[in-house]
């Protein structure tokens, strides 16, 4: 699982998209920005295979374009990725993104879902 998050990591930097496990951690918050909250199946298949979903929450103040500029990105990039790191091999796609409300007019918020299945090694 560690393996997954990393990948994760490396691939928003390669995005060039400012990615943040759970929450934003940065001493000046810098819009647009990403969160990312990994949930892992319980389960284990025959071929030795799990699944995870990723919900990433996109953020900005500006408009709303820069979020769907963004998604696209994330889209593009992961159509159909597949890596290994570790010993653990990947495959993750765009699940699809729905637009969120909050509580403040200014901030626009976009939740972007990620299917993850990998495979670990021994």
């Amino acid at each position: 699982m560690e393996q997954v998050l990393e990948v994760i990591n490396e691939q928003m930097q390669i995005l060039g998209i400012q990615y943040f496990d759970m929450i934003n951690t940065s001493a000046k918050v810098t819009y647009p920005y990403v969160t990312g909250e990994l949930t892992q199946s319980g389960y284990s298949y025959e071929d030795g295979s799990n699944t995870a979903d990723l919900l990433l929450e996109a953020w900005t103040r500006n408009e709303r374009l820069e979020l769907i500029q963004l998604c696209e990105k994330i889209k593009n990039h992961f159509k159909d990725f597949t890596t290994e790191k570790n010993g653990v091999v990947m495959h993750i796609s765009y699940m699809g993104a729905i637009p969120q409300r909050t509580n403040d007019y200014g901030l626009k918020k976009l939740q972007i879902n990620l299917d993850i299945h990998y495979w670990e090694g021994e």
